[in-house]
């Protein structure tokens, strides 16, 4: 596509437009000058919008589509469709997924209308959903997005997801309204009503024989592909499409491929920060609530990423725990001497407000460990200390003389961000698990996961088997722990660093929030607001850059947890819409901005629902290049900051009110004793159908246990040639190793009782009776020992609760044993394509899918290439293995219906179904379970992380080796071949 001399496009002027195939078009030159510029007809996302239409249809399919003119469905695009199962589905890239309402592909007129939410027939089907700014607005967060058209009649090209794209069917009398009616306004449109007080119609299309715009302001639609039309509703015209036809209309400039600042039709309302100062004394005293703040002093973090503070971030020495003193000002360093030369972390305070806790770290060369004092800084101790192996450890891993990136981190383990626990436990965060961030090809970037341990430094338990990052616990009135956890489960991986909770002991494991939230990705620092279960303050940060930082939301988990509604910004004018990096309002151009200064924000602290004390830049450079750039402020809902304090030689962080706290209730859950002694846990789901779309009763027979290994340090690569260690477990598909636990019966009624190993992570899939799969879960679990937990259904939410009209089949008898799936010898098993897949490819398939002219253009032989094998490549990259890869930035992060992904969907499954032209060598059972699980674990290729892969290194004894199930799920190599080479560091260096 070109434009021709042209800045602006005028997107109410219909002249000089040329068709030039159903899917393109451009301006003339003759035309272009005469162009002016006027404002889309609705920006998509900040506007109080309302659309309806009539539709009539027996298929599925798109029906309306915000997109770019050519491309995927981008973040900021839109698409409401009828899905499989015949209801209204709404998708936002980037926001969220809702679908909702009858059936509605019968044949016979229906009025959908769109606001936030769907309605069908005037009625409210779904939750809502919070739009992005219109994608190419200069509005958008989305820096350099392509511009929007809105498509009624088709599709992106990459959505919806299965292969329908067009829209079959008749669309008759489309409206937008320039404000969102209420529920009872669209009951009276539904019954024939289209006028409404203090409302506009900003376009409408009757489609009587015409795609004009009838109420003058020139929206016409542009025809695109073959379409007719036919009766209509009410005696008219209606615009039919039979699957390939569709009508348009631009929305900005930018969707004609012009690079400009975009038309737009609206400004957010977003309230402008202000400032004060304040005056220490009684009336600050007062105003507080207390007199004294703790707090840390300490230079910004030099980190790369949200989560390698301890990794790349500790460049700079010196730092101290204090007390500030708002009746005269006064601050008063806790520690001297050799404490004050290393780098202290997060502070938390005892609830007596006697002691406090926190990280330290001493130098380069030794990791954080937790201590402990009295509030005045006497009766120092350490509680935590490194393994006895630390020397070992250290000159096993480093790799500072080698990579650039790895001068600062040397793998030693560290402990980090303590919390008091109501029993007088800690808990913190540790990488003394010793596994790599998935996504890390050349593990320098370590995970940490959640442990405790009691103040004398007794009983250090590990709670969390997380194979990426937790961070940042802190306690809620209710006795939970409110945790970060990044997590990447067959969606990618940058997008869900989401709020969780969980009992002191590690058991009652479940989610806050923002498990299928793509922007902002990271949700840290997390805190209850006092007296509100419900209400939660986050910082919304980006993965990258730098070290936590962003913009202060509030979570209100009384609102659906599926969509973006229980986020609000208390800093609005701070943003996190695509990575890396921030972005910001600016209120002399009206325009969002990517910028590399303040307003930025850190350690949210709750006063109240309405007051918080924050660590904030106003305006400096970012974390790494400004190490003084934040100082202490409190914050209200309206924007307003009041200057509490800042030194002008470094940053303030983590400051909290030094007063008792009323201490949370001891939460304790029910322990089997017996159980926990083998290792496992009971879970018991309800009714497996709550909550499961487009699936029947009756389809699920089989719930199929799957783990996710997290991948040891111990798997380092330390020979050349080498595969960079994300690609260890998938070959080019997912990051991480997919552990099969076996299968266990679904009751008649939805019900499932059963026995699941304890301290892993564990996910379920939904299977039908072909053992395929229907659902899958996409998060985890990490069950404790003993524990005994239940789950209501299939993708519930914190305040589901279904009727109960008997008791479920399941619980009037004993829990069963995960069982092996049909042909295999043991319920848990690695997944190793080698073993699992290829020998019946070769056996039932490489005759016609083999070297010479492969049929249909697939072949399935065995070959190794440079992380799988032939057909294991082929497969994925033609889409026989639908699914979301986990090496991509956002894909799958939002919740998707049943029947989207996996051996359901298929094309492989289905082939081998219907059965191959002039092969009557069927599949047995054990061979088609295999393949289905193989396609359900997103296409794993090794069964482990241990040995060597690429082919270079085919005739070594160690090369790509069939895991047991012990050397799958263990953290000690196997195939150990590590020999110390390793130096210590000269005094000078």
């Amino acid at each position: 596509m070109k434009l021709l001399g042209l800045s602006r496009i005028a997107i109410g002027t219909v002249c000089g437009l040329i068709m030039l195939s159903p899917a393109r078009y451009v301006l003339a030159d003759d035309d272009a000058a005469s162009m002016k510029v006027s404002k889309p007809v609705v920006d998509f996302g900040e506007d109080q919008y309302t659309l309806s239409a009539w539709i009539k249809t027996t298929a599925t399919g798109p029906i309306f589509t915000v997109a770019p003119l050519d491309g995927n469905h981008v973040i900021g695009s839109r698409c409401i469709y009828i899905g499989e199962s015949g209801r209204l589905n709404y998708r936002i890239e980037g926001a969220g997924h809702t679908v909702g309402g009858p059936k509605i592909n019968d044949g016979r007129w229906h009025q959908i209308t769109l606001t936030r939410m769907i309605y069908v027939d005037g009625k409210r089907a779904s939750h809502g959903i919070d739009n992005p700014p219109d994608l190419g607005s200069a509005l958008s967060p989305v820096f350099d997005s392509p511009g929007g058209v809105l498509k009624i009649g088709q599709g992106a090209e990459d959505y919806p997801n299965d292969t329908v794209r067009q829209f079959t069917g008749q669309v008759d009398d489309v409206r937008i309204y320039d404000r969102r009616m209420s529920d009872q306004e669209i009951v009276k449109h539904f019954d024939g009503e289209t006028e409404f007080r203090d409302t506009n119609l900003l376009a409408h299309w009757p489609f009587d024989g015409h795609t004009k715009d009838t109420t003058g302001a020139a929206h016409d639609l542009r025809p695109v592909g073959e379409f007719h039309y036919v009766e209509g509703r009410d005696g008219g015209k209606s615009v039919a499409f039979d699957g390939a036809g569709a009508v348009w209309l631009p929305l900005t400039d930018h969707a004609e491929g012009k690079t400009a600042h975009i038309i737009t039709s609206k400004l957010p309302e977003i309230t402008e920060p202000t400032y004060t100062d304040t005056q220490y004394g009684p009336a600050l005293v007062k105003e507080m609530g207390f007199q004294h703040l703790l707090f840390v002093k300490r230079d910004t973090y030099t980190s790369s990423h949200f989560y390698s503070d301890f990794i790349d971030g500790c460049g700079r020495f010196g730092s101290n725990i204090c007390v500030l003193d708002m009746l005269t000002g006064e601050v008063k360093d806790l520690f001297e001497g050799k404490m004050t030369e290393g780098i202290f972390g997060r502070v938390d305070l005892s609830f007596d407000a006697k002691r406090i806790v926190f990280g330290w770290k001493a130098s380069e060369w030794e990791g954080f460990r937790i201590y402990e004092s009295n509030v005045d800084g006497t009766g120092l101790r350490q509680i935590t200390f490194p393994p006895q192996d630390e020397a070992l450890r250290i000159k096993k891993y480093d790799r500072s003389s080698e990579l650039k990136f790895a001068k600062i981190y040397h793998h030693q383990t560290d402990d980090l961000h303590p919390c008091y626990l109501p029993d007088d436990g800690i808990m913190f965060v540790s990488s003394r698990c010793e596994y790599g961030t998935l996504c890390n090809s050349d593990d320098q970037l370590a995970t940490t996961v959640l442990y405790r341990v009691e103040r004398d430094g007794s009983k250090l338990t590990k709670l969390t088997n997380s194979a990426v990052s937790e961070f940042t616990p802190s306690v809620a009135e209710d006795g939970r722990v409110i945790y970060t956890r990044w997590e990447y489960i067959d969606k990618g991986q940058l997008g869900v660093k989401c709020l969780w909770s969980m009992n002191p002991d590690g058991t009652a494991s479940r989610e806050v929030y923002g498990n299928n939230i793509r922007f902002p990705p990271t949700l840290i620092q997390g805190r209850q607001i006092p007296g509100y279960s419900n209400l939660f303050v986050a910082i919304g940060s980006p993965h990258y850059p730098q070290s936590g930082t962003g913009t202060v939301v509030l979570i209100d988990t009384t609102k659906p947890i599926r969509t973006l509604e229980p986020m609000s910004y208390i800093t609005p004018y701070v943003k996190v819409m695509q990575e890396g990096g921030y972005n910001q309002y600016d209120f002399e151009t009206n325009y969002w901005t990517r910028s590399p200064r303040g307003p930025l924000y850190r350690d949210p602290y709750p006063l109240s629902e309405r007051s918080f004390i924050v660590s904030h830049n106003e305006d400096r450079t970012r974390d790494v290049r400004d190490p003084s750039a934040y100082g202490l402020y409190t914050l209200d809902r309206n924007s307003h900051h009041k200057r509490i304090y800042r030194d002008p030689d470094t940053s303030t962080w983590c400051a909290q009110p030094l007063r008792p706290r009323v201490r949370p209730p001891i939460v304790e859950m029910p322990r089997d004793e017996e159980l926990a002694g083998k290792g496992l846990a009971v879970c018991s789901v309800m009714d497996i159908y709550h909550g499961m779309e487009n699936v029947e009763r009756g389809e699920v027979k089989w719930i199929r246990i799957m783990e996710q290994i997290p991948r040891p340090w111990a798997s380092r690569r330390r020979w050349e040639p080498a595969c960079g260690h994300t690609q260890i477990a998938g070959g080019g598909g997912p990051l991480s190793v997919k552990l099969l636990r076996g299968i266990v019966p679904v009751e008649e009624d939805g019900s499932a009782n059963f026995y699941v190993p304890a301290d892993r992570n564990i996910y379920f899939e939904a299977l039908n009776e072909d053992y395929l799969e229907l659902q899958r879960e996409r998060t985890y679990v990490n069950y404790r020992p003993g524990e005994t937990r239940s789950c209501i259904g299939c993708h519930e939410t914190p305040d589901d609760a279904p009727p109960m009209m008997r008791m479920p089949l399941a619980l009037g008898k004993p829990p069963v044993m995960p069982q092996p799936q049909p042909g295999d010898k043991d319920a848990a098993r690695p997944l190793h394509y080698a073993v699992d897949i290829q020998p019946i490819l070769d056996e039932k398939c490489v005759s016609c899918h083999g070297e010479t002219d492969p049929a249909a253009d697939l072949r399935l032989t065995g070959e190794h290439a440079w992380l799988a094998n032939t057909s294991a490549s082929q497969l994925r990259s033609k889409g026989y293995v639908p699914g979301f890869l986990e090496g991509s930035d956002f894909g799958g992060t939002e919740y998707i219906p049943a029947k989207t992904i996996g051996s359901y969907v298929s094309p492989l499954m289905k082939q081998i179904k219907k059965g191959c032209p002039g092969n009557e060598n069927k599949l047995t059972l054990a061979e088609w379970v295999r393949i289905a699980t193989w396609i359900d674990a997103n296409g794993v290729y090794h069964g482990s992380y241990w040995g060597r892969i690429v082919p270079p290194h085919s005739d070594h004894p160690n090369y790509r080796p069939t895991p047991t199930l012990e050397q799958a799920i263990g953290t000690v190599n196997p195939y150990e071949e590590w020999t110390p080479q390793w130096r210590p560091p000269t005094k000078e260096n």
